[in-house]
């Protein structure tokens, strides 16, 4: 079996990545779960470049980095300084 690693293959395992970074923080959080996902994106906002390189390796689809990154948010959004 000959594996392809064309566009089309790179889009389905970000999908795939996505759909474990949601279940994810379902899992962890619950009803709180889009509201993770929100403040872990407005953290990686705060930087620009970390945005860029997660947007350039698709990690930022990765359960485990959205994990990562969703926790340090909460803290930063209940001390205000995440909006």
């Amino acid at each position: 079996m000959v594996r392809q690693y064309g566009p089309t293959a790179l889009s389905e395992a970000r999908a795939e990545m996505q759909g474990e970074a949601a279940r994810l923080l379902v899992a962890t959080y619950g009803v709180e779960a889009k509201a993770m996902l929100d403040a872990a994106k407005a953290l990686v906002a705060r930087d620009p470049r970390l945005g860029k390189l997660l947007d350039a390796t698709g990690l930022g689809n990765s359960g485990t980095v959205v994990m990562k990154l969703a926790s340090p948010a909460q803290g930063q959004r209940a001390r205000g300084r995440l909006k």
